[in-house]
């Protein structure tokens, strides 16, 4: 299969939050689809990861088999990647968070988990670890006497069309 880059898009509201961020190192679970149409479940792209590709001088973060063919993931930081930030005026829109190299078969599903380390920032300046499993968050930022919060998460993958 040829390569692709697809974008993870996150949409949220924001409630007194004037950036969320993840670490480069964040592991991602997703669904994925091959090109044939098969589904797997729970598939963990992890940065830290490099395996080699079986049949191929190359590597990739994850490496998964579908019948005879080997699909793989990996985390794309290079030139137009996304940047993984959502800030305040992103609130309310889908925002291209994080790129993924994908060679015949594509994420279609994201499971946020308690383990990603989302970072929030309040409009105060006061940073949060954030957990958005439940698809939502909230806090109280005691320093700036402020009621923070992360609602409505949303997702969708797209191919991201500025990457050659």
């Amino acid at each position: 299969g040829k390569m692709v880059f697809i974008n993870l898009l996150i949409k949220c509201d924001f409630e007194n939050i004037q950036s969320l961020t993840i670490p480069s190192d964040t592991r991602w679970c997703f669904t994925i689809q091959s090109s044939g149409g098969e589904t797997r479940n729970n598939i963990y792209i992890d940065p830290n990861q490099t395996v080699e590709i079986p049949g191929s001088k190359g590597t990739a973060n994850t490496v998964i088999k579908f019948d005879k063919h080997h699909t793989t993931f990996s985390l794309y930081e290079g030139k137009n990647s996304a940047k993984k930030i959502i800030e305040a005026e992103d609130s309310g829109k889908f925002v291209p968070f994080v790129t993924f190299e994908c060679r015949g078969a594509e994420p279609i599903s994201w499971t946020p988990s308690k383990n990603d380390t989302f970072i929030a920032k309040s409009t105060g300046g006061k940073e949060f670890v954030v957990d958005l499993s439940s698809k939502e968050w909230c806090d109280y930022d005691e320093d700036n006497g402020l009621s923070v919060g992360i609602f409505n998460l949303e997702f969708k993958f797209e191919t991201a069309r500025n990457i050659k």
